[in-house]
């Protein structure tokens, strides 16, 4: 199964996904089970009006998915990000992220 990992970058108690500073541990322990495939992460960012801070989020999950494929994990494939939501699109642009959803 094609799985993406989600990673709360806001660090906000209502939203799900593994801490950033334990990102690269996870996948690593998740690498280990054949049948499920990481094909990249996810975010859902800070619900905020302040477009710098909601790119943070957008930067953070970038380097995050920078530095797990720099290790080259076998069967992690990270080339996905999902990142926020529709309206969050011109941000995620403007965070220098080619790849949304």
């Amino acid at each position: 199964m094609d799985i993406l990992i989600q990673v709360n970058t806001s660090k906000e108690e209502s939203k799900f996904g593994v801490d950033p500073d334990s990102a690269l541990e996870l996948v690593g322990r998740i690498s280990q089970l054949s049948y499920l495939h990481i094909k990249g992460l996810m975010t859902i960012c800070l619900l905020s009006d302040a477009s710098k801070k909601v790119r943070d989020c957008f930067k953070l999950l970038k380097a995050i998915q920078l530095e797990i494929a720099s290790k080259n994990i076998p069967g992690v494939y990270i080339d996905e990000l999902s990142m926020g939501m529709s309206g969050d699109l011109e941000i995620c642009v403007l965070a220098g992220n080619r790849q949304h959803k």
